[in-house]
């Protein structure tokens, strides 16, 4: 009975893992969608967005090895093709024997996350495959303040594996910056003064047939006001200015 009991919890909690992963939108952006019954691990509706490092079709990043003789070239968002294959995301360059091989293609990624108990973080990769052959490549995300791309090691002579390092793998780490509440207030504030000045003069033009200065709506208040502000500010600052004309055509306190 307690195996059987033991057996459920694990299940259950590699089913909660399960729930926590970074949903594919397109090949350089997931999201972590929220699921019932999930554990929390601080992501829900978090979005990873490479397309702000990644955008001309350009290999973006090279690793070549110490000796020179190899070169990793990976282009997250846009094939970059091999001499080859049109649809290439990853591709490794060999100078000595000018060989060019395919390590992986964009139309055969996915992404996968893994949750570590511990430290409830979330460690995600993108797990790409080579059309045509049993190669296959992981690309490790790993939150960075600079965009740096690493080869790692080859495992039984068809798996690659790299660490790409940047602030676009942070959980909205790069998102397009949004309008914030403030300009959203100042935007709803010169429309609304647009549309009270614009209705206003039409109507006392249309309406009254007014002319000239009464065309404005409010026109006593809206021509007063520059004199008012100059009176209200004199008076802010009449405890600064003394004995100044200015100053005594108001009463003291």
């Amino acid at each position: 009975m307690t195996t059987i009991l033991l057996s459920m919890v694990i299940l259950t909690w590699f089913a909660e893992i399960d729930s926590q992963k970074c949903v594919y939108r397109d090949p350089c952006i997931c999201r972590f969608d929220h699921s019932a019954g999930s554990i929390n691990f601080g992501v829900e509706g978090g979005v990873i967005d490479l397309h702000r490092i990644s955008d001309d079709g350009n290999p973006l990043f090279l690793d070549p090895r110490d000796s020179g003789e190899q070169i990793y070239e990976y282009s997250p968002c846009r094939a970059y093709p091999c001499p080859t294959v049109k649809d290439s995301s990853l591709c490794l360059t060999t100078k000595n024997t000018k060989q060019v091989l395919d390590l992986g293609d964009l139309k055969d990624m996915t992404f996968n996350t893994t949750a570590n108990k511990t430290t409830e973080k979330l460690h995600t990769s993108m797990n790409y495959k080579a059309i045509g052959s049993n190669i296959t490549s992981i690309v490790h995300l790993i939150c960075g303040e600079t965009n740096e791309f690493r080869f790692e090691k080859m495992t039984s002579g068809y798996n690659y594996e790299f660490t790409l390092y940047s602030p676009c793998v942070c959980v909205d780490g790069c998102l397009a910056p949004g309008i914030s509440a403030g300009s959203i207030i100042i935007i709803l504030f010169f429309c609304s003064l647009l549309l009270y000045f614009g209705i206003g003069c039409l109507y006392k033009k249309v309406v009254s047939g007014a002319t000239g200065q009464e065309i404005v709506p409010n026109d006593k208040f809206w021509f007063s006001l520059p004199g008012l502000v100059k009176d209200g500010y004199i008076f802010f600052i009449s405890p600064c200015l003394g004995d100044r004309a200015e100053y005594r055509v108001y009463d003291r306190l």
